[in-house]
């Protein structure tokens, strides 16, 4: 896509700076330039300065600065091509842009959903049905200003309302609806409504385009919610509700609480915390993560607080603290969530909540152990004891260490240092049990579909064994005692360096530059490296679902699994994990060459050579 740069110089020319940044700012003039309170940052002095004449705007205490591009770009986390189209259309320029095809249906399913978005909201204001769906929202303490803030709308419980409002008019194609999930066709060939009786909550992506809705039955009924299913605009895993609205707030603050689901959204939102987002009720994927990034450094995980909720907070804090982000938690034991939490104590309460009860990362793990301790029973004790020593394996810190081990002791009565030599002679226990499944099996759960593959939506840990394995027969369950398959440092590596090299395309040239060809511990693996290679070869970025498409059944899994599981997630150097699958290639030769020599009824002088050349190699790696 390009624009002519006459085409650039006109918008800026015509775009007033002062008119612009007005619209989010109030400005004053003082002298020639104008003041205000600069949006990027948490700013009580006037540090905002806006010069007319020149067409730029520099503040004096974050450093941000630019033209009315640059200020568009910022404040509403946009490109620098869309930030130049609002400009276009707000001061009647014309834009001579080529669209490609893709763009052109993406840009139209984002207009399917606004309309969409627009029907619900007005179903819901102006309709019988739409008082009692307003009435219950009432009841559940949103206001007017809130259900308009978060676009909140209402499908009908009889009247197919997207298909009267946006077929029949003739405005779309039925194809058109159809892809993005709001209407289907039964046996008879008629087109109904996907979302009946439900009061509906707009989901808009990563930019603030509208991409789908999430739907709750009210007042009663099952199932509770319904989103939209994964399509070319709506993909779960790449989306944080509320995301494009709080970003700027996000990075004023410089940190960002982040939840399970979207009414804990709008219930931080009701008492003043605009910095919040939601991983929509999925496990944490790392593109969120990424999307957090860009933004802070300092995330407050506020999952919900039971089961399932500690179990999802303790693996989106090793996700998190594995891109080096810094994390604290919201640990709710009054209730489960946020939304309970201001209903049951207001908006004063959930706000004194979070502000005063964050804890640390480290202290939510010991807590939730704790919880389930018995100081009475010896068992409880002794699992307790194993669920603070993985802890402490788990974030390597001797600081951490200490901290947990003098907690332990004051709370068990015990002494520092018998703890410390206990902890010396324990090695975390390796999972039971893990599950045998391939991509068909796993089709037939309820599935999302994002830039890093297929991810159950469930809590259960899905693991491959590779191929250098025994494998079970592929269209059976089948749960595999894990001694049996023992992982080593050498597997462990080589998926570490496909996950970096899936992941950044200097990493895959570096990792083909000194890895090769020919070393690798597993077939599979080798199998997924050398399609990166080709690759990125070609291209730039990753496009995932161009390059799942290029991976057999296996490799699909194996890759999927690699990087979607917290256990990738290693501190060594890149270089480093090359060494090591390059010395399980000299180690692999040896014991060839040893079984050979031993088998020989003489001596093979180029195979004790050879020998010698592995062990040279395998020190200098060594080193």
């Amino acid at each position: 896509m390009r624009i002519q740069q006459s085409t650039i110089d006109e918008i800026i020319e015509k775009a007033d700076i002062v008119e612009v940044i007005g619209e989010y700012v109030k400005l004053e003039k003082k002298g020639n330039d104008y003041k205000g309170l600069c949006p990027f940052h948490n700013d009580s002095n006037p540090s905002l300065s806006v010069s007319p004449a020149k067409k730029i705007y520099k503040c004096f205490s974050c450093n941000e600065a630019g033209n009315a591009v640059r200020f568009i770009e910022k404040i509403k986390n946009v490109n620098y091509i869309e930030a130049l189209k609002i400009l276009a259309d707000k001061y009647n320029v014309k834009m001579d842009i080529k669209e490609n095809p893709l763009f052109e249906k993406f840009k139209k399913g984002y207009s399917i959903m606004k309309e969409a978005t627009n029907v619900y909201e007005f179903y819901l204001k102006n309709t019988i049905e739409g008082k009692e769906a307003l009435e219950y929202l009432y009841n559940r303490n949103l206001s007017d200003d809130i259900i308009k803030r978060f676009n909140i709308g209402l499908s009908s419980r009889k009247d197919n309302i997207i298909c009267k409002t946006m077929l029949e008019s003739n405005n779309y194609l039925p194809l058109d609806l159809m892809e993005v999930k709001l209407v289907d066709r039964n046996n008879n060939g008629k087109y109904y409504d996907l979302f009946n009786s439900r009061i509906m909550f707009p989901i808009k992506d990563l930019n603030g385009n509208f991409i789908g809705f999430s739907g709750r039955i009210f007042p009663k009924g099952d199932p509770k919610y319904i989103n939209s299913v994964d399509n070319y605009i709506f993909k779960k895993g790449n989306i944080l509700y509320n995301y494009s609205d709080a970003v700027n707030d996000i990075k004023i603050k410089n940190n960002v609480y982040l939840f399970e689901g979207f009414m804990d959204v709008i219930a931080a939102y009701r008492c003043g915390i605009t910095n919040a987002v939601a991983s929509m009720g999925t496990s944490l994927t790392v593109n969120q993560i990424k999307a957090l990034k860009k933004v802070t450094d300092n995330i407050v995980v506020c999952f919900d607080s039971d089961g399932p909720g500690v179990e999802a907070t303790k693996r989106a804090i090793k996700l998190l603290l594995s891109e080096g982000l810094n994390v604290s938690c919201i640990y709710m034991t009054e209730t489960k969530d946020a939304d309970e939490y201001i209903n049951k104590y207001g908006s004063d309460g959930l706000r004194d909540y979070f502000e005063n009860k964050k804890i640390s990362s480290v202290d939510y793990f010991y807590l939730t152990a704790k919880e389930k301790l018995n100081i009475n029973d010896p068992n409880s004790v002794i699992n307790f004891q194993k669920e603070i020593y993985n802890t402490i394996h788990t974030f390597n810190n001797k600081t951490f260490e200490a901290y947990l081990l003098k907690k332990m002791s004051n709370e068990l009565d015990i002494n520092y240092n018998d703890l410390q030599d206990d902890l010396s002679k324990y090695s975390p226990s390796e999972i039971d049990q893990i599950k045998i499944v391939n991509k068909s099996d796993l089709d037939k759960q309820e599935m999302i579909y994002d830039d890093y593959g297929y991810i159950p939506e469930d809590n259960f840990e899905y693991q491959y064994i590779d191929n250098t394995f025994d494998y079970p027969n592929d269209n059976d369950y089948k749960n595999i005692n894990l001694n049996k398959y023992k992982k080593d440092k050498y597997l462990t590596a080589e998926k570490a360096l496909l996950y970096l090299a899936y992941n950044e395309k200097n990493d895959c040239l570096h990792i083909r530059n000194k890895l090769g060809f020919k070393s690798y511990v597993s077939k599979i693996n080798r199998g997924i490296l050398y399609k990166l290679y080709d690759y990125y070869a070609l291209s730039d970025t990753m496009n995932s679902q161009d390059f799942f498409k290029k991976l057999d059944e296996l490799e699909f899994n194996e890759l999927n699994t690699i990087i979607n599981s917290q256990n990738i997630f290693l501190n060594e150097e890149i270089d480093s994990l090359i060494d090591t699958v390059l010395s399980y290639q000299f180690e692999k030769d040896n014991e060839q060459l040893k079984e050979k020599i031993s088998k020989s009824n003489h001596l093979d002088e180029e195979d004790l050579k050879k020998l010698l050349e592995n062990k040279k190699r395998m020190v200098v790696i060594k080193k």
